[in-house]
């Protein structure tokens, strides 16, 4: 049996996610869609151009909603880039057109018996995820929001910086939402054998949120 997934939204974020999964050969099929017909076919040629010279198969399918039927995870990246362009970085800018495609994307997906897991990365990812956990018909477990993964590693990018230590050895969470409300609970690291526990973010961690 195939392993397939689908990328809704193939934008900066979308694109790169597909051009990752298929150079580590996480799936065989690659169901790829967007509203941009032009877009989403020049992406499914470069992929099939080079995967070429990979060591696994990668099948590139465009806009076929049907296809998802099968699908084990569809990654929800859709969006409006152009709309974050505000003067404070607001990701809540792009939640206008998100509200509205997420119900018609859930439909189309039920549309063609869609079992598998909704994966959403899309702005504001928190109230994405709960969008598609309402329109999907999936039970909630299988709608699973990215969170605040990207903005707790760039808290670990920040910490390790500050302390000269790898990020890999920096352990801590970004909590509420992802973006510039996000909540800085602390961190940890270990380094050279040495455990620091619960740094205070407003001694230690005061000057990181600017940094990253």
């Amino acid at each position: 049996m195939s392993r397939k997934v689908g990328i809704i939204g193939m934008g900066h974020v979308g694109s790169t996610v597909a051009h990752g999964l298929i150079v580590q050969g996480a799936f065989d099929d690659y169901v790829l869609i967007d509203i941009d017909e032009k877009k989403v076919t020049a992406d499914a040629v470069d992929f099939t151009d080079a995967a070429a010279n990979l060591n696994q198969h990668a099948n590139i399918i465009v806009n076929d909603y049907e296809a998802l039927a099968d699908a084990d995870i569809v990654i929800s990246a859709l969006g409006n880039i152009t709309l974050q362009d505000n003067p404070n970085a607001d990701r809540f800018a792009e939640l206008p057109f998100t509200a509205k495609e997420v119900p018609v994307v859930a439909e189309k997906l039920k549309s063609v018996g869609f079992k598998g897991i909704i994966i959403a990365i899309s702005n504001p990812v928190d109230v994405v995820t709960s969008l598609y956990q309402h329109y999907s018909g999936l039970p909630k477990e299988r709608v699973i929001g990215t969170g605040t993964l990207l903005d707790t590693a760039r808290m670990k990018r920040a910490v390790s910086e500050r302390f000269g230590i790898d990020a890999r050895s920096v352990y801590g969470y970004n909590w509420v939402n992802m973006g510039i409300p996000s909540l800085r609970l602390g961190a940890k690291f270990v380094s050279r054998a040495s455990l620091f526990q619960n740094l205070p973010v407003q001694k230690n961690l005061k000057s990181l949120p600017m940094k990253s």
